[in-house]
C-alpha cells in the first residue's frame, strides 16, 4: 500500500522533468501489508476491533455493484485488484517513491495517524 501524498509527489517529480520519460515505476509503501494488518492497526489505535471481511472473488463480483452502486465492469476492476493483492502482488516493496521524490515513502502507520478522524464516527 502506498500513501496517496507519495502518489502525488511522485506524479509531480515524473511530471516536471523529461529524465523519466519511457521509465517504468512502482510506487509502494515502505514495508507490504495487509489489509488485516491495516485494521489491526486502526483497531489498536481506535480502542474499539475494526474488521475486515474478504469473500471469495466471485462472490463479490455478484454483490459489489448492488452495495457500492458502482457499474459491473469498475467493481469487476476492484475485485481483480483485491484477488491480486490478497495472492502478494504488494508484497515486493520498492524504493521508487523515494528515488523520485528524495523522502522515503511513508508508512502506513503515518497516514493512519493523520487521518484518524476519518476513521472515527462523529
Amino acid at each position: 500500500m502506498v500513501d496517496v501524498a507519495d502518489v502525488a509527489a511522485a506524479a509531480e517529480a515524473v511530471i516536471f522533468n523529461q529524465n523519466h520519460h519511457g521509465h517504468i515505476y512502482t510506487l509502494t509503501g515502505p514495508a507490504a501489508h495487509s489489509f488485516g494488518d491495516v485494521a489491526g492497526q486502526l483497531s489498536e489505535r481506535l480502542g474499539h476491533k475494526v474488521g475486515f471481511a474478504s469473500p471469495p472473488a466471485f462472490a463479490a463480483r455478484i454483490v459489489l455493484p448492488f452495495i457500492t452502486g458502482m457499474p459491473r465492469w469498475q467493481s469487476s476492476l476492484v475485485v481483480d485488484l483485491l484477488s491480486a493483492m490478497k495472492a502478494g502482488a504488494q508484497e515486493p516493496v520498492s524504493d521508487h517513491v523515494e528515488r523520485l521524490t528524495g523522502r522515503p515513502a511513508r508508512p502506513v502507520e503515518d497516514f493512519i495517524s493523520d487521518n484518524l478522524d476519518a476513521f472515527t464516527p462523529q
